[in-house]
């Protein structure tokens, strides 16, 4: 009889353990809200994520004529301005993140914190004799989803998010809001 109550005493202790991968970090996080600020082709846009002064990432269009291939293209880019970091893998990407998904301090999945990146967002190609455009990158068709940001202020990092929609009909980026944590060194919660 022993033996019974010892295993069922054994199958209980392992089902209540905590599941602490799980778990979301809790840190205290100033927001911004950017009342759906437009960037397009005439509107590049510095975001001072921390609220410090300088921008700390900045969201631009790249335009390029290319008379030999008869082809216009809007590259929608970002790079972190001074003291900001994006996260990317080698491929020079972010990742798309969703309310609720973690934003480590160091390694992410295959991705790091880079001060010296431009990644692009997507990129609208019009053949000048074709009747629409075409568009390509992976943030092309995302509405609220969120990027990672980082910034470091006096050798400490702080990790934030820009939440932002992308419109190809309109050709422009929505920034929604932004939030970056009060406390150096945490991971944050996208959206959060």
């Amino acid at each position: 009889m022993k033996p019974i109550i010892i295993a069922f005493l054994i199958i209980c202790l392992a089902s209540c353990k905590k599941d602490t991968d799980n778990l979301t970090p809790t840190v205290q996080m100033i927001y911004k809200d950017l009342s759906s600020r437009v960037v397009n082709i005439t509107t590049p846009a510095g975001i001072d994520i921390d609220g410090d002064g300088p921008s700390d990432i900045w969201f631009e269009i790249w335009h390029t004529d290319d008379d030999i291939l008869k082809k216009d293209e809007h590259e929608f880019m970002i790079k972190p301005g001074e003291g900001g970091k994006l996260l990317v893998n080698e491929q020079e990407t972010s990742p798309i993140l969703a309310k609720g998904d973690v934003i480590k301090v160091n390694r992410n999945a295959g991705y790091e914190w880079e001060a010296n990146a431009t990644i692009e967002l997507a990129t609208r190609t019009l053949y000048r004799n074709a009747a629409a455009p075409t568009w390509d990158g992976a943030w092309k068709n995302v509405q609220r989803k969120y990027l990672a940001v980082q910034v470091n202020k006096n050798g400490s990092v702080y990790n934030g998010w820009i939440e932002l929609s992308f419109d190809t009909v309109t050709e422009s980026v929505k920034l929604h809001r932004s939030g970056i944590s009060l406390e150096a060194g945490k991971d944050i919660v996208a959206g959060q």
